[in-house]
């Protein structure tokens, strides 16, 4: 989803056993979803990175996931 709150209240709603952040979301605040998370629910997040940019890279690292896939990703 491209709306914070749209999938914040689908994951309240379904609460589903993993869920996948694009670190180069354009929302930034796409980048606090995981801690939010892990408080919340037992859920395994899978981080990963649309584009293969430094700048996309670089998020990825910094939101220091237990799992995370690198561009490209197919």
């Amino acid at each position: 989803s491209n709306n914070l709150r749209e999938a914040l209240a689908y994951i309240v709603q379904k609460q589903p056993q993993v869920v996948l952040v694009a670190a180069d979301h354009p929302n930034k605040k796409v980048r606090t979803l995981p801690k939010l998370l892990l408080q919340a629910f037992p859920v395994k997040i899978i981080a990963f990175a649309e584009q293969q940019s430094g700048a996309s890279v670089a998020a990825l690292h910094d939101m220091g996931m237990e799992y995370s896939l690198f561009p490209p990703v197919s």
